[in-house]
């Protein structure tokens, strides 16, 4: 990407900084050039689509543990309004996050004591497996330090 970047401004230089059209083609021309491996995509599409499956499951459960009746026909919904927080958040997995899954939750007729609830179960259950996820992962890849010879 960096050899990428090197070479528009290379080719700007080159044209005095008078010709964007020259800049916009080679973009265009150098877009063109990289090749995505096809064979990959149909897994990395449908381990994302798992994903996502997961999280709207986690914020069902979630809603059920507080006894709350879940709006099926909003989980979705509330799920993205998360998932789209996250990406404004100014802090990973800030208070902008929980703000707006509960105000979700309270439009699709949870009780404010039972959303806030849901959604802090969930948050906390979503945080948790990822952070074992990623230790399990660590676990089996991690490189293992040699212990001096004593």
């Amino acid at each position: 990407m960096t050899a990428f970047v090197l070479l528009q401004r290379r080719l700007l230089r080159a044209a005095g900084g008078r010709l964007p059209l020259l800049w916009l083609l080679s973009t265009a021309h150098l877009a063109n050039a990289i090749a995505f491996a096809v064979p990959f995509a149909g897994p990395g599409f449908m381990w994302a689509l798992l994903n996502w499956i997961a999280d709207a499951l986690c914020l069902v459960l979630a809603i059920r543990a507080v006894g709350a009746a879940v709006p099926w026909h909003r989980v979705l919904l509330v799920s993205s309004a998360g998932i789209g927080a996250r990406s404004f958040s100014p802090t990973p997995g800030g208070i902008v996050v929980e703000a707006a899954m509960i105000t979700t939750l309270v439009v699709a007729w949870v009780r404010p004591p039972q959303a806030v609830a849901a959604v802090l179960i969930y948050r906390l259950v979503n945080a948790k497996s990822t952070v074992t996820a990623v230790l399990v992962v660590h676990r089996f890849t991690g490189r293992r330090r040699e212990r001096p010879a004593a």
